[in-house]
């Protein structure tokens, strides 16, 4: 069977057991267990293909790689927002595979909702990251200018707007007062309280999951949320007293995601806050990681009166390796990072559980080899639309020749062909598909390239054999991918391990 035919197939005989079983239109169904609207359903389906494959089979639906969570989509449709954007933060050691990823990911649903001329990367400069707690635990803050150097050459690859973000240009269009001098005296007042009220010892360091739960449990919070603005002038402490409970919220989130109390946390915190307000009405797209503090953002910006809303797609981390069942998972924009950094804190050892940009294909190979197929469709389905959006101008004979060694190759090269011409082609292709995958018709669609990664991952589930083959083949894509990322880059590693 062609995967043509195995794709409509399936969606098919889906859709007739949800009628049958749930009496329910399966496309209302969709859009509520998503949370976006029914109008966009089609739009949805065509940028992230994990979202159609979550209803086929359990594997897809259990996977934490396959579930999109939204924030103020749900009543708004694409076309009411004005753009798309991306944030990123510095990595202080050598890129993982995850960052050309997410990048595919964003230029594809950027073009496919039709952003193409205003998708934009909000990038934390050098003197931001420095402030990360990761970069600040490895002490490798000199790297950053170098991590600077190599997004900036990467990011044109991709012909999008970059806003390189200083700590000094702080502009919010809702109030005229913040700047960076405001935030950097607020970071003061908050360290300061916090050194009043928990004590000293939980200042400047990593805080453990105990000390947490315990000081975000402390009666002195409630109390000083109940008590007199007195309080605050004892403690010398002048700029939070006017709106003691929501200063303290933020305190309380600060310490909830970021685990630390000192004035620079602080600072990297309200930083990213107000330098998303230059982003009104645009959908941020994100790891779910962003979306806890883009909640905590809106929150405090609707008490603060702001008229400031984003819209929000948020998916899970990428990971590369497991151990006991636990995803070493990766924030896309910085290594290490995530629960692979939790496992591993030093990056010599964390290393070797991911693939970075100047691995060689001996190691690719040995992580994809036994990687979930669920996990291996959403890395190579992202990485062929990164290597389409960067590179395929270029001569890309040896791309056509390896997807042309999958399972019904000549299918997969078809559909890299017709989506590949060119942006017009492309939009137009989409836009078919988009309209048209719930009709009696599409049998008679290409598929776009990006979905077949899902296909084959599919029945290696079905089946229950991961194809070797295919994982060698997949193992020469992403290093061609690698290979080319460098060329064109000139890139060179500046984490020497």
């Amino acid at each position: 069977m062609y995967y043509n035919d195995l794709l409509f197939k399936l969606i098919k005989d889906r859709f007739d057991d949800i009628v049958k079983k749930q009496k329910t239109n399966p496309i209302k169904l969709i859009s509520n267990k998503i949370s976006v609207p029914i109008n966009d359903i089609g739009n949805y389906l065509s940028a992230y293909p994990s979202l159609l494959f979550y209803f086929f089979h359990s594997a897809f639906k259990n996977s934490n790689s396959t579930y999109l969570e939204t924030i103020n989509i749900n009543d708004k449709e694409i076309l009411s927002f004005e753009g798309m954007f991306l944030g990123h933060a510095l990595s202080p050691y050598d890129e993982s595979l995850a960052l050309l990823a997410e990048l595919g990911s964003f230029m594809r649903v950027s073009e496919n909702f039709n952003f193409s001329k205003n998708r934009k990367i909000m990038l934390a400069g050098t003197e931001w990251g420095k402030m990360n707690w990761v970069v600040k635990a490895l002490k490798l803050q000199e790297n950053l200018k170098s991590s600077e150097n190599f997004r900036l050459k990467l990011y044109k690859l991709l012909d999008v707007d970059v806003i390189d973000q200083s700590i000094y240009e702080v502009d919010s269009p809702y109030d005229k007062n913040i700047a960076y001098k405001s935030i950097k005296d607020l970071s003061e007042d908050y360290e300061k309280f916090s050194k009043v009220v928990f004590g000293e010892n939980y200042l400047n360091r990593k805080l453990t999951t105990i000390e947490k739960r315990t000081l975000l449990r402390h009666q002195t919070l409630e109390s000083i949320i109940k008590g007199s603005k007195e309080t605050f002038d004892v403690l010398h402490i002048k700029t939070i007293k006017d709106s003691i409970e929501k200063h303290i919220n933020v305190i309380k989130k600060v310490i909830e995601k970021l685990g630390r109390i000192d004035k620079e946390t602080f600072e990297y915190f309200l930083l990213q806050r107000f330098q998303q307000h230059k982003f009104k009405n645009f959908i941020k797209v994100g790891v779910k990681r962003e979306m806890s503090f883009d909640e905590v953002f809106m929150n405090l910006d609707e008490k603060d009166d702001y008229s400031h809303k984003i819209g929000g797609l948020y998916y899970n981390d990428y990971y590369f390796s497991k151990e006991n069942n636990t995803k070493l998972t990766i924030h896309p924009y910085y290594f290490p990072s995530g629960q692979l950094f939790i496992s591993y804190p030093n990056p010599i050892e964390a290393q070797e559980k991911a693939i970075l940009i100047f691995d060689d294909l001996n190691k690719i190979k040995t992580l994809i080899k036994d990687l979930d197929p669920e996990q291996v469709a959403v890395i190579m389905s992202d990485l062929l639309s990164f290597y389409h959006f960067a590179f395929s101008n270029n001569n890309d004979t040896k791309m056509k020749e390896l997807l042309g060694k999958l399972p019904k190759g000549k299918e997969i090269v078809y559909s890299w062909e017709s989506y590949t011409k060119d942006l017009p082609t492309y939009n137009k292709e989409i836009d078919l598909f988009a309209q048209s995958i719930f009709s009696s018709f599409t049998t008679f669609l290409k598929i776009p390239y990006y979905f077949f990664p899902f296909l084959i991952a599919y029945q290696e589930i079905s089946e229950k054999d991961i194809n070797s083959n295919v994982r060698g083949i997949y193992s020469e894509i992403i290093d061609l991918t690698l290979q080319q990322v460098i060329i064109n880059t000139s890139a060179v590693s500046w984490t020497k391990a």
